[in-house]
C-alpha cells in the first residue's frame, strides 16, 4: 500500500519512495481499452491541428504560386517540419522514458537559452543583458532541481 505525499511522491509500506515513473504501466495510453504508444498518439494530436490550419488557410494554400518556391524553401519547409519535430520529439519521449515526467520538465526551461545561442551565433543577435541574467537563471533552476 502507498501513501502519496503532498510533493507528490508515494511511499510505501515500508518508507520506499516511489515516483509516477515507477508504477505499472508508465508511459502507456489507452483508448477504448486499447494501449496507444506515446509517438501514435502524439502523431494523432498532430494531424488534429492540421486539420482545422488546412481547412482556415486553404485560400491562401489555393492562391500561392508553388513553382515560385525555391529550393531553399522547401528544404526549409521539409527541416521545420518533419526533420525538426522528429528529432524533438525523439529526444523528448527519450527523456521521459530514462529521466521520468518531472526531470524531462526541468530541462524543457533550456529551451529559451537554446533559442538566444542560435539567434548569436547563426543571426549575428547580440544577447542583452537582461537575457545574459535570464539565462543564469534558468540554469541556477536546473541545479537546484538536480541537487
Amino acid at each position: 500500500m502507498a501513501f502519496i505525499e503532498p510533493s507528490g511522491i508515494g511511499v510505501d509500506g515500508i518508507g520506499h519512495e516511489q515516483t509516477e515513473r515507477d508504477r505499472p504501466g508508465f508511459g502507456e495510453e489507452h483508448f477504448r481499452g486499447r494501449r496507444i504508444d506515446a509517438i501514435q498518439l502524439s502523431s494523432f494530436t498532430m494531424l488534429g491541428g492540421c486539420i482545422p490550419m488546412i481547412i482556415f488557410t486553404s485560400q491562401a494554400l489555393v492562391a500561392t504560386d508553388w513553382s515560385k518556391v525555391g529550393y531553399g524553401g522547401w528544404l526549409a519547409l521539409l527541416y521545420s517540419s518533419v526533420i525538426s519535430m522528429g528529432v524533438a520529439y525523439y529526444f523528448w519521449y527519450r527523456g521521459l522514458r530514462v529521466l521520468g515526467p518531472t526531470r524531462t520538465a526541468v530541462y524543457s526551461n533550456l529551451q529559451p537559452i537554446i533559442a538566444l545561442l542560435v539567434a548569436w551565433a547563426i543571426l549575428g543577435e547580440n544577447p542583452t543583458l537582461f537575457q545574459g541574467v535570464g539565462a543564469a537563471t534558468i540554469i541556477a533552476g536546473v541545479f537546484l532541481t538536480r541537487a
